[in-house]
């Protein structure tokens, strides 16, 4: 099993965890505020380290790429992109549902791919944001569809060395 947290260092969110192993559980476990609970038991097997469990390499595109995502006839805007999924942000009143499983076209240069995303998470702007009224939506794809893969995989490398080449990261 591996335990993860998040721990906020200087305004930015950080993961940490450990991996445990399951000893017990506990069907009457009280709780400091007297509540009786179910628990789980772990054991601890190795100290708290910093943990990244992405599967893929995302980048920031720039505002001139070649990748360009759309929802029907509606252009979203590309905040993160990776070969599993991405992220866009798009107006509150803009209804999506976690689970909710939407049909893209996806543009790489002058090809395009129809496919299908998974919506994984939806997050508010944080308290301090200049626009309150957006949301962040990430999606996961959920293709089999090698053409598909080698496009974006090429075009997420050339955003990549671009960046690196102007020293923004």
């Amino acid at each position: 099993i591996i335990v993860t947290f998040l721990v906020n260092q200087e305004g930015r969110l950080s993961r940490f965890g450990f991996t445990a192993r399951l000893k017990n559980i506990a069907d009457n476990y009280r709780l400091a505020s007297g509540k009786i609970v179910d628990a789980v038991i772990l054991e601890q097997k190795e100290i708290i380290k910093a943990l990244d469990l992405r599967m893929y390499f995302r980048v920031k595109p720039p505002s001139a790429n070649n990748i360009v995502i759309f929802n029907e006839e509606k252009k979203l805007n590309l905040i993160d992109i990776s070969l599993g999924g991405a992220k866009f942000s798009c107006s509150k009143g803009d209804s999506y549902t976690p689970g909710q499983v939407m049909k893209l076209t996806l543009l790489i240069g002058d090809r395009a791919f129809n496919l299908e995303a998974r919506l994984c998470n939806i997050q508010m702007p944080d308290a301090w944001a200049v626009n309150k009224n957006i949301q962040y939506v990430s999606i996961e794809f959920t293709h089999d569809n090698r053409q598909l893969e080698a496009a974006l995989g090429k075009a997420i490398i050339d955003i990549q060395r671009q960046l690196l080449s102007e020293g923004k990261i």
